[in-house]
């Protein structure tokens, strides 16, 4: 026991020079170091919490426990159990190992204990003789003396851990890690300061000035924060007692005082009024002890403390986790024209692999409210998910191995024939499909065939120049890169691969407005003056189509081409089929009446179109760019009369591919109608005249301007290409230049059509449309 010393007041009930001061001890010492003391515990109690709880981290609970003195007792379960000092009440090897074993028994994953002054076996000064050759068997527990340790837990989370056993000097000899009370061990030992939650701090005894009242309250737990105010205390606290009378001296400690009261004040205004509990400014003390006022009785509470993560997603909702960040898609759920299906899969999950190659980057943070962005989220956290083996992904892989070299690929057709059986099946089953029963698609490449060439002899044609200028722009050959969209089903790296290559060879590139990758990634991949034009889907939302317009036209766009034959995506039942395999097999319920029915990936990126587009809308584009307006998808002759009418600078005669509306003319078709109107009207050079759809060779190309088209958009050769890399892109390019210059000098070709059979080698490549699968065959 600790010796017996004169009482230090004749009123006092200190029995001991080590037992804790009285308030009114407290008080006559130094009145206003006792005022700050309890002013300071009450504005800590009123700021509330001392730390914001990071995101999107596993919740690890703590126990904490001390000075059981040789007492075991019911403990709560929990992640981590820490015992912080006193596990005895005379230190023996027996007494220590027998509250060890009772501690290893305990469910905790992780268990760490260090002494106290009364668990003297630990400190070599005090150990007792008997004890001095005898060891201890620690088994899962972890014993901490002035040391750290980390540990890990579920999901990643990580909490590092210093304990310390050493207290000031409150008895004799006989007790363990003691040290005079004039000196300040702790300074040159470990100083850096840990806050809630990646760390934890424990000692055998509170710390100085801490947790004072809780011998009194049996309130265990503090909160701290480290600034101003908190140096302030702590400086005041260490000042010289100065007496009744003298401790209203003015003083530098008056400033100390008026500190604490400033910042507890701020504190409880900023975190309860205004913005919420700060991160990482600080902590949370607690007195563990679960004796109470003696080393026998066994009074206090076990506390536990739960290391909480502020969930990302709020209860109830459904998030998603794109590219790093969480977002909040509840209510975009009924809106998904996908179905509800894709994104619950997801729900709380990355779907960023599911993402990125159907919606650009920046798809989330532009149209989605930011109330619903909810912030980074630590990928460690989150679980990656076992992917299935998928038997016909393997056979895929083993055809990329046995993929003909770049060489042998002549044509675009010959690209073709390869992604069919190198591309995974939804971006086939997306680039390829037609509407209904492809009727259109197979039409437009047939309609060339029936286009004949009548060439001309002796004619010079040693210099054969292909250049001509669209929109204003100097091109080395009378085609562009036409619009397509996801571009990373075929690529990782999306459209702006097709960026490189029409740069190299001087092709002006028409950026989607349903690319995989941003509008500005593809913009930023453009080099010096390489120009871009822009297909544009016009939105619902007029605001949102008059940012898209005019932000092109800011970053540089030479071209705006209004997409006008697609008030909704047409029915392509082979993208329907394959998403269908893709979202699983459950989309009908067990009473057999339909309840989800995927529309393929056109469906799922194609809500927001406007179908009210009309001719009433083109005075309005007109209003808000000066970019040369073209419209894409023109079908009709007397919609071209309008169009030139209407003032807009040219026309795409198109049937999108042959994706929209099967039984469309084709537009080379068309080409032969329209041209002989303009010019018997005199129109030819008041509007520009493009066509797309089934160009693939250069002999359509030029059958084309024969007929008086000023270009030829490429579409789908250039997704077929891309399931390389760029250097296909760039390989098809060079093959299409070299197939031209064979066609000698278009200048003296006249033409006459017929019917003619149609060409093999498409009939092979054209992949037919798939009938409805059986059913898997039950597992006996």
């Amino acid at each position: 026991m600790a010796p017996k010393q004169k009482t230090i007041y004749p009123w006092s009930r200190r029995s001991n020079i080590f037992d804790p001061p009285t308030p009114l001890d407290s008080l006559l010492e130094s009145p206003l170091r006792t005022l700050i003391f309890y002013l300071h515990t009450i504005l800590l109690y009123f700021r509330g919490a001392s730390f914001k709880p990071p995101r999107n981290k596993p919740h690890v609970r703590v126990v904490c426990i001390s000075d059981t003195h040789c007492n075991t007792l019911p403990i709560p379960p929990g992640d981590l159990l820490i015992h912080a000092g006193d596990l005895t009440n005379a230190g023996t090897v027996e007494e220590i190992q027998a509250q060890i074993d009772w501690l290893d028994q305990q469910p905790h994953r992780e268990k760490v204990f260090i002494c106290g002054n009364h668990d003297s076996y630990f400190d070599a000064r005090s150990r007792k003789e008997a004890d001095k050759k005898r060891r201890l068997n620690f088994r899962s527990l972890h014993y901490l003396e002035n040391r750290a340790i980390t540990l890990r837990f579920k999901g990643g989370r990580k909490l590092k851990v210093y304990g310390s056993p050493d207290i000031p000097q409150c008895g004799g000899s006989d007790f363990a890690f003691q040290y005079q009370r004039h000196l300040a061990p702790w300074e040159n030992r470990y100083t850096e300061r840990y806050g809630y939650p990646d760390h934890a701090y424990s000692t055998s005894t509170p710390p100085r000035y801490r947790l004072g009242l809780s011998i009194l309250t049996q309130r265990n737990m503090e909160a701290i924060f480290w600034d101003k105010g908190q140096e302030s205390y702590e400086r005041l606290m260490e000042r010289k007692r100065r007496g009744l009378v003298t401790d209203f001296i003015p003083s530098s400690a008056w400033i100390d005082a008026v500190k604490v009261i400033w910042y507890g004040v701020k504190g409880i205004l900023w975190q309860r009024l205004m913005v919420g509990p700060m991160g990482g400014n600080g902590g949370l003390m607690i007195n563990a002890a679960v004796v109470y006022q003696s080393s026998t009785d066994v009074g206090n509470p076990v506390e536990v403390v739960d290391l909480k993560s502020q969930n990302i997603i709020p209860e109830n909702h459904v998030g998603v986790i794109v590219h790093g960040k969480a977002y909040d898609v509840t209510e975009f759920l009924p809106e998904h024209p996908g179905g509800s299906k894709i994104i619950l899969k997801y729900a709380g999950k990355d779907a960023t692999e599911e993402f990125e190659p159907i919606h650009p980057p920046d798809t989330l943070d532009t149209y989605l409210d930011k109330s619903k962005h909810l912030g980074p989220v630590d990928m460690s956290t989150v679980k990656e998910e076992e992917k299935e083996f998928d038997p016909e992904e393997e056979e895929r892989q083993e055809r990329i191995a046995r993929m003909p070299i770049l060489e042998q690929c002549y044509n675009l057709m010959d690209f073709e024939s390869v992604a069919r059986r190198v591309m995974k099946k939804t971006a086939w089953g997306y680039y390829s499909s037609g509407a209904d029963d492809e009727i259109t698609m197979r039409e437009n490449h047939s309609a060339f065939h029936k286009i004949w060439f009548r060439p001309k002899i002796l004619v010079d044609v040693e210099k054969v120049d292909f250049t001509t200028t669209m929109l204003g722009t100097k091109c080395d050959i009378p085609f562009y890169v036409t619009a397509t969209a996801l571009g990373k089903l075929g690529h990782p790296e999306g459209e702006v691969i097709f960026t490189r290559a029409a740069k190299k060879h001087n092709v002006i590139q028409m950026i989607p407005t349903l690319a995989s990758c941003s509008f500005d990634e593809v913009m930023d991949a453009a080099e010096g003056d390489q120009v871009q034009w822009l297909q544009l889907y016009v939105n619902k939302d007029r605001e949102i189509t008059k940012k898209i317009v005019q932000y092109a036209e800011q970053r540089g766009c030479k071209g705006l081409f209004i997409t006008v034959d697609a008030p909704q995506l047409g029915r392509r039942e082979k993208d329907m089929r394959s998403k269908f395999t893709d979202a699983g097999s459950s989309i009908q319920s067990s009473s057999g009446q339909s309840t989800d029915n995927s529309q393929g990936a056109a469906r799922a990126i194609s809500s927001f179109i406007d179908p009210a587009l009309s001719w009433k809308d083109i005075p309005w584009f007109q209003s808000i760019t000066k970019m040369p307006i073209v419209l894409k998808g023109v079908q009709r002759v007397e919609d071209v009369i309008r169009a030139v009418k209407a003032g807009v600078q040219g026309v795409v005669l198109s049937n999108h591919g042959g994706r929209q509306l099967d039984f469309a003319r084709s537009g080379i078709e068309v080409l032969a109608e329209v041209m002989p109107v303009l010019r018997e009207r005199g129109w030819e050079n008041r509007i520009e005249v493009y066509i797309d759809g089934g160009v693939r060779r250069s002999t359509d190309i030029i059958k084309a301007l024969c007929l008086g088209a000023k270009g030829v958009g490429i579409g789908r050769p250039f997704l077929y290409a891309m399931n390389g890399n760029e250097y296909e892109i760039d390989w098809m390019l060079e093959c299409g230049s070299i197939e031209s210059h064979v066609v000698v000098d278009t200048r003296g070709l006249s033409l006459h059509t017929t019917m003619v059979p149609s060409d093999t080698l498409g009939l092979t490549t054209y992949d037919p449309l798939a009938s409805p699968a059986e059913k898997a065959k039950a597992k006996l």
